[in-house]
Formats: structure tokens, C-alpha cells, sequence
């Protein structure tokens, strides 16, 4: 590998070409860091809060660092969310529920990387209005984001 200038160069040695992208010399090595020490450290801990004998907390709160693909376990692909607690120890978030998945993934208030995020579990709910062949119950998620508080405007007062 061979860095060069202000731009990340690297030389890929079985077709002699080179790869350049939009990295600082800086930037490459912090982020070349960062995952050296993801690859050599603990692999997250999947957060279980239904299952209150595992000791995990609830609500969780962290700085979300990623959402990853996972793995399709025969109902379809699925994605974790990586949380960073205080404690700086790393939690999988499996978005399995469509409550929760739709929290992380579809809302216009989701969250992104960097973001301080807490997620509640509120255990089982039964859903109102279930069809047959429905399921009666689901499993209730509330997700906090700390973003800058919103503008708060007097009636009838427009942004500026």
C-alpha cells in the first residue's frame, strides 16, 4: 500500500493499478485505525430487553456509529443498528419489528450516524384492529434522537 500527497493512493498489487480517493492522508489513517480496532475487538452484544435476565439496559442510549446488512434467517433480510454506550461498549439492535425497523429506517425523524439515540422497549402490545391470520400483538419501540431543539413560533408566526 502506498499513500501519497493529500489524497489516499492505494496500489493494488495483483493488477499493478492504483485506486485513488477523496481521503486526507489524516482522515485514511483515523479511519484505518478505527477499523483495525473494530476487527480486533469484541463483536457487539445483540441488545435483548425482553429478556429482563440478561441485565440489558432500558432504555438503551448511544451514539449510533452504524446500520449493517444482516443476515437472512429465512424471513427476509434484516438490519442492525450499532449503538455506542457512555460505558463505550457496543450493542446490536436487531431491527426486527416494523415498528422498530420503521423508526430507524423510515421515519423523516430517523436517526443517523453520529446521533445520540435512546430506544425503549414497552414490551408486547395488542394491536387494535387485527384481522384474522393477523397477529394480535407486536412488539412496541419508542426511539429518541437528541438533535438542536426546534424553533418554538407563536401562533400564527411563520420561519424566518
Amino acid at each position: 500500500m502506498v499513500i501519497a500527497s493529500q489524497t489516499a493512493r492505494l496500489a493494488l498489487s495483483e493488477t499493478g493499478s492504483t485506486l485513488e480517493c477523496d481521503l486526507s492522508v489524516h482522515d485514511f489513517n483515523e479511519r484505518a485505525a478505527s477499523l483495525a480496532k473494530r476487527a480486533n475487538g469484541p463483536r457487539p452484544e445483540s441488545w435483548r430487553p425482553d429478556k429482563p435476565e440478561l441485565g440489558h439496559p432500558n432504555p438503551i442510549v448511544g451514539v449510533l456509529l452504524r446500520v449493517l446488512d444482516g443476515p437472512d434467517r429465512g424471513y427476509g433480510p434484516t438490519k442492525i443498528a450499532e449503538l455506542q454506550d457512555s460505558g463505550g461498549q457496543t450493542w446490536a439492535v436487531w431491527l426486527l419489528g416494523h415498528v422498530l425497523r420503521a423508526e430507524f429506517l423510515e421515519s423523516p425523524s430517523a436517526p443517523v450516524a453520529g446521533e445520540l439515540v435512546a430506544v425503549s422497549y414497552e414490551g408486547r402490545r395488542r394491536r387494535q384492529g387485527a384481522r384474522p391470520g393477523e397477529p394480535a400483538e407486536y412488539e412496541s419501540y419508542r426511539v429518541v434522537v437528541d438533535r438542536e431543539p426546534a424553533t418554538t413560533l407563536a401562533v400564527g408566526e411563520g420561519l424566518r
